[in-house]
């Protein structure tokens, strides 16, 4: 327990940074389209949705793991939701004037995909050791 008017515990803000992340993403994707240059780079568009999701999916699983490691089947869990959330925010952009495109989706899901991986190739050398 922290003394009244002490600093929190560095657990409570990635939990606040993880929701905040994922509150600004939605937010993002719902804004409408812009008139932007397009970008030299050929999908460039898909490796910020590959980016975006890859960071949604560290920062939840360090804001769920502040106290202690996981099992896999959270860990996929959440990147279930993840991967739910992605195609349901694809469908939203529709009603703000964005067009849905299952190509961001998968860019979404290999983020996820990644990141999962990678949490879970973390947690098993952590368990070996």
């Amino acid at each position: 327990m922290r003394p009244l008017g002490g600093p929190a515990p560095r657990g409570r803000w990635l939990v606040v940074l993880w929701l905040g992340y994922w509150a600004g993403l939605f937010a993002l994707t719902h804004l409408p389209k812009l008139g932007r240059a397009p970008s030299p780079i050929p999908h460039s568009d898909k490796l910020v949705h590959f980016g975006l999701f890859f960071g949604l999916t560290i920062l939840g699983h360090l804001a769920c793991t502040r106290r202690s490691a996981p099992s896999a089947r959270k860990t996929l869990g959440w990147s279930a939701v993840y991967l739910v959330y992605g195609a349901l925010d694809e469908w939203l952009q529709q009603f703000v004037g964005r067009t849905p495109d299952i190509a961001d989706w998968l860019a979404d899901g290999a983020g996820v995909i990644a990141a999962t991986l990678l949490v879970l190739w973390r947690q098993s050398t952590k368990d070996a050791s």
